[in-house]
Order: C-alpha cells, then structure tokens, then sequence
C-alpha cells in the first residue's frame, strides 16, 4: 500500500515506507524500494527545477554579452570598443564554462555506471593527492593525517580521485590565500571517513543538505566564473556508488567548514 501510494499526484515522491528496520526479506525489500524512490525524487526534483535554475545561471552571462554588443554597434573610441570586446567574450567564456561543467556531470555518471571495483587503500590514495594539491595550490597551505596502517576498501580509485579532487577544489574556492586546507582519513569501526576541512568559509544555515543538490551552490554574486553546485553533486553521487555518504557542517567558532565522506570499509575484499 505504501508503495502504490508512494507517487502522489502532483508527482511528488514519498521515499519512507515501513518495515525497513526489519532484519528479514521484507525489510530487504522495504529498504530497496526506498533506495529506489529516493533516486526517484531526487532526479524528479532535478528536472522540476532545471529550467529555472538555468534561467538563473544563464541570465548574468547572456545580459553581460547583449550589452556588449549593443554598446560596439553604437560605436565609440578604439578604447572603449576594446573593453565592450572584453567584456562579451567573458560573457561567451561564462556560458561555455556552464556548459562544460553541465557535461562534466554526465560524464561522471556515465563513468559510475561503468566502473569496476578494486582494492584501495584510501589512505595512501589520499596521501599522495595531497602531495600533488599542495604542488598546484602553493598559495594555500594543504597537508594530511591519514593513519600509519592501510585503510583498505573496495571500490574505484578513479572515481574516488575524482571525489576528492571536487571536495578540494571546493575548498580551494573558498579558502584565502595563505589559509589552510587538511584532509584526514580515519577509521572508525567498519566505517572510513575521508574528511576535507578549509579555512574562511561557513555555511548558510540551513545549508547542509541542499548544496549536494544538482545545481545548487552557495557562492555570492560576485564569483567569478560558472557556480552551479555540480561538483558537490558529484561528490554524493561517487559517495552513494561506493555504498557511503557525505555532509557538511560548520567548525566551531566560525573557524571554517568540513566536509566529511564515510564510506564502508565493508565492502573490502576478504
């Protein structure tokens, strides 16, 4: 009954249904079919509002390029033609920019489906990442804790790099130079958990759980460049593939945010 009545007219989807603490066939089924309409609604909700959070991404851009334009055709002094230029040609580096990081999403899922596990020790994975992060962003402070012994999991390295490669380039946005950026491993139990912390930032309240949404960010308005939210999204997405999950919280005393991915060490091979 649950699950007939699960899509509503509107065409909302209820993804709790009963019995999933059961610890028999029929709590397997329970959980597997909220796991299915919780996909469900997430990606209704992602069409739901596409429209207009694209209206909202594309208008600044497309305004910044018209205005150029009309300002050329009315002509003015070789100066001024020049900045006009300029200013339509970030407008067109802003679109394909959106454009790019819209297919950059897609890939990654197309790559979800067709990945294979492996073992990896996250550990090492993440030490060595580090290494190349403080290399590239040497005007941040980037460094990490990840334990002595190997923290070993099954899953794809690849798609794992490319987690932590959007968690620190998140931080990276928001860190100010000189700040520092730590990424720690740890163990707990059968759980792992990759945790990113950056200096200078805090999340909006209520924040937490929408900005793994599609297309969801928390920049301000004077960011430069393309800010759709899709690298967080990306983030769960890899995270849900390997059977974990991801939040956000803000560091006491205003002194950053962290980002923490736990992730089964379960799913190890024997």
């Amino acid at each position: 009954n649950a699950t007939e009545g699960a899509l509503g007219g509107d065409g909302d989807v209820a993804v709790h249904l009963p019995g999933t603490r059961a610890k028999d066939e029929l709590g397997d089924l329970s959980r597997s079919f909220s796991r299915l309409l919780r996909g469900l609604r997430d990606y209704t909700l992602y069409l739901k509002t596409l429209g207009s959070k694209l209206n909202h991404e594309l208008r600044t851009p497309l305004a910044v390029v018209r205005s150029s334009l009309e300002n050329l055709q009315a002509g003015g002094s070789r100066s001024e033609e020049e900045i006009w230029l300029a200013r339509a040609r970030q407008g067109v580096d802003r679109l394909a920019g959106i454009v790019t990081a819209l297919g950059a999403a897609t890939r990654v899922e197309q790559a979800i489906a067709t990945a294979t596990d492996e073992d990896v020790d996250l550990g090492a994975l993440v030490s060595g990442m580090a290494d190349a992060y403080a290399a590239v962003h040497s005007d941040r402070h980037i460094d990490a804790d990840v334990p002595g012994d190997e923290v070993a999991m099954r899953g794809s390295a690849d798609l794992l790099a490319q987690m932590l490669d959007k968690l620190v380039e998140n931080a990276v946005d928001y860190t100010p130079p000189e700040g520092h950026i730590r990424l720690t491993v740890s163990r707990e139990g059968d759980v792992a958990r990759l945790a990113v912390a950056n200096e200078g930032s805090r999340l909006p309240a209520g924040a937490e759980e929408q900005i793994f949404d599609s297309l969801v960010g928390t920049r301000g308005e004077t960011e430069q460049g393309p800010h759709l939210g899709l690298g967080l999204y990306i983030v769960r997405l890899i995270a849900a593939h390997h059977g974990g999950e991801v939040a956000a919280r803000n560091l006491r005393g205003d002194a950053g945010v962290e980002f923490v991915v736990s992730l089964p060490i379960a799913r190890a091979a024997a």
